[in-house]
């Protein structure tokens, strides 16, 4: 990426100095229609020279961090077939019959929209990378944060992987008999 454009976005923005000046070009509907025109192509050309770091930023699930109790709530429904909310582990053993029985019991009780009955084991993964994307979100000047931050996605990895461990062993178990 030899060719920045950095000389461009210079010259627009010495430009733009010249004609704010009184009587200014931009109170001209030729002059708003141009700076509409410019500024986008300025701000696409930032993005074109620093395209790495805008993939890694818009790429990023740092952020989900902020929500766990919904990635919960999904990660226990889509992954794991559970249709209870509470974080209690008393359900662990509850076999898959058991599991669509509760949610035809929960989708036949309420007339609210409900999400169906379709386990994406598959994608437990992306849980994980959530938390370990989430020390990203500790800012320099709060250091602090990444015992608070690091603890917390560790033990929520940590419940993860055994939430899914304990999947795996009732699946492998169903199949040998």
């Amino acid at each position: 990426n030899t060719e920045k454009m950095e000389g461009l976005r210079l010259s627009w923005y010495r430009a733009s100095a010249e004609m704010s000046k009184e009587p200014s070009v931009f109170r001209l509907p030729q002059g708003q229609a141009m700076a509409k025109l410019v500024n986008p192509l300025i701000q696409h050309t930032r993005y074109y020279d620093r395209l790495e770091k805008e993939v890694d930023a818009r790429g990023s699930m740092a952020t989900l961090w902020f929500y766990r109790s919904y990635l919960a709530q999904i990660f226990n429904t889509y992954c794991l077939g559970r249709f209870d909310t509470s974080d209690d582990n008393n359900n662990n053993n509850t076999s898959i019959d058991d599991q669509k029985s509760q949610y035809q019991a929960i989708s036949n009780s309420s007339k609210q929209k409900h999400i169906p009955y379709n386990r994406q084991g598959r994608y437990w993964i992306v849980f994980l990378q959530v938390y370990s994307q989430s020390l990203y979100n500790v800012h320099r000047q709060r250091p602090e944060e990444l015992n608070i931050i690091g603890l917390g996605s560790l033990q929520k990895a940590e419940a993860y992987l055994n939430a899914t461990t304990s999947k795996i062993e009732v699946c492998i178990r169903n199949i040998l008999g």
